[in-house]
């Protein structure tokens, strides 16, 4: 029951109009012709793989998601649209000459798959701290997401710490890492000098450079979130933020 449950809040949330104009919003990153390995990370229906399968002409493009049925989804879905794509179950079977669209599963935080294996690495609307659906997450952190000057991070600091280290070990040198997180514009501290600063020592605390931040309005999806049947944020402008960053 708790699986039909979580797959229909899924399939209601990524065929909404809203996210599917978010999707398609953050897939205008993805360079027209781009080539090499993309990756989408905790891919769920597989909708931003989809739109660079269109986009890019990548040799290599995976869906990554820990839900083996989640990725029944994702290759029903795509193999809707028209896209070959098959399912792969040992994520060390993949290696940056293969080709084609492989969907594979393998959770983010605990990778079995290549380190410096995609070109491109996109993360959208992560679920921690969202509706419904808890992500199991080990709380024990190494030395490398410590806070500076031994000030220990809060938890929400250290769980996006972890999903963004984890996202740059699979990003090769050099490549372009692209997150997509609920967010608000307003006043301080959520205005936008102030968001910049801290993606930029969070980019740098996980082997990143941060190049580009940008707000979307999108009311329905930032919905979505806790926080919106918790706080009002006033007058401030809900949606999501783009960061577009590069492995260093």
């Amino acid at each position: 029951m708790y699986t039909e449950v979580k797959t229909h809040y899924w399939k209601s949330r990524a065929f909404s109009s809203e996210y599917q104009k978010a999707y398609g919003e953050v897939a205008r990153n993805v360079p027209k012709k781009a080539r090499g390995v993309f990756l989408e990370a905790a891919c769920g229906f597989g909708e931003i793989l989809k739109r660079a399968y269109r986009r890019g002409s990548y040799q290599l493009l995976i869906g990554q998601d820990a839900s083996s049925e989640m990725l029944d989804q994702a290759h029903a879905n795509l193999a809707k649209a028209g896209i070959p794509v098959r399912i792969e179950t040992d994520p060390q079977c993949i290696e940056r000459d293969a080709s084609g669209v492989v969907l594979v599963t393998d959770d983010l935080l605990r990778s079995h798959l290549p380190a410096g294996l995609a070109d491109m690495t996109v993360f959208t609307f992560p679920d921690f701290g969202k509706k419904l659906v808890p992500h199991p997450v080990d709380w024990k952190l190494g030395d490398a997401f410590q806070a500076v000057a031994g000030t220990p991070p809060d938890l929400d600091t250290r769980i996006e710490l972890r999903y963004k280290h984890a996202l740059a070990r699979l990003t090769a040198k050099n490549g372009t890492i692209i997150i997509a997180d609920y967010g608000i514009d307003g006043s301080f501290p959520y205005n936008h000098a102030n968001i910049t600063a801290g993606a930029t020592r969070m980019a740098e605390m996980t082997h990143m450079r941060l190049q580009e931040t940008a707000f979307t309005e999108n009311k329905g999806v930032w919905s979505d979130t806790i926080e919106a049947g918790q706080r009002s944020f006033g007058t401030a402008k809900k949606g999501y933020i783009t960061f577009l960053m590069r492995k260093v």
